[in-house]
């Protein structure tokens, strides 16, 4: 059986793990969490040191390493690199399907948690989207509620309220916890009215069909799983998966 390890720093590896075993039932998914990365400064070096130090022991032992996070997928190349034997993929940004998503995406909403801000993402996506206006809302706490199962379609409207324009809620809708901090609200002279939106983090893949509610049909929710399952299975050499590379 091929064997394949799914490496990431958090939660959001396991979600990517799932999904693999549940597309890929001919495959044993091997599941490395390290939950001790801390990235304050998101810098490159310290994602590539970090990432080989946890995978350094699989190398050459499995068929695939997928970089289950868009943080650790930084490490990308570096890894290809530094171990020319070993196949690696990665989670990452379709761009081709954001600008075909719509006529023009003339807005762009990127969810995501501060450390994937703060590194390299954010510059490689306004370079590829520089005729684009991308939104960065705080998503800050996101992943924690998501964890312990606490996410839901209220906090979701309080946190977002004060850059979009929203759907009217539900009635009866679940009061957040009695811990739940807002994040901090920006004063905006008017609210965005998004085109598309980017979930990337991995954590927010289980949350996408809330933001769709959310936002409604004429927005669309992008988070480029089957992405990587096609990415996935082209290095593994399978046919017959539903992964298409235009998703």
């Amino acid at each position: 059986m091929l064997k394949v390890v799914v490496f990431d720093s958090g939660y959001g590896g396991d979600i990517v793990a799932d999904y693999l075993s549940h597309e890929l039932g001919i495959v044993e998914v091997v599941r490395v969490t390290e939950a001790n990365l801390s990235l304050e400064d998101g810098s490159l070096l310290e994602i590539c040191r970090f990432s080989k130090a946890c995978l350094r022991t699989y190398v050459g032992k499995v068929d695939l390493i997928v970089l289950g996070g868009y943080v650790v997928s930084l490490a990308l190349e570096f890894l290809k690199r530094e171990y020319p034997q070993q196949k690696f993929v990665s989670v990452g940004i379709n761009y081709y399907r954001i600008l075909n998503s719509r006529a023009f995406p003339d807005q762009i909403a990127i969810m995501a948690d501060k450390v994937l801000f703060e590194s390299l993402v954010r510059k490689e996506v306004c370079q590829e989207l520089p005729y684009s206006t991308i939104i960065f809302p705080d998503c800050s706490g996101w992943d924690y509620l998501i964890n312990e199962g606490q996410m839901s379609a209220e906090i979701l409207r309080l946190d977002l309220g004060p850059y979009f324009l929203l759907r009217s809620g539900r009635k009866n809708t679940s009061p957040p916890p009695p811990n739940y901090q807002p994040t901090t609200s920006p004063a905006r002279a008017k609210l965005f009215r998004p085109d598309v939106i980017l979930l990337l983090n991995t954590h927010f893949w289980s949350i996408r069909s809330e933001l769709e509610e959310l936002f409604g049909y004429r927005v669309r929710v992008l988070d480029f799983r089957q992405k990587l399952l096609h990415d996935t299975c082209r290095a593994l050499e399978l046919r017959g998966v539903h992964g298409d590379r235009s998703k």
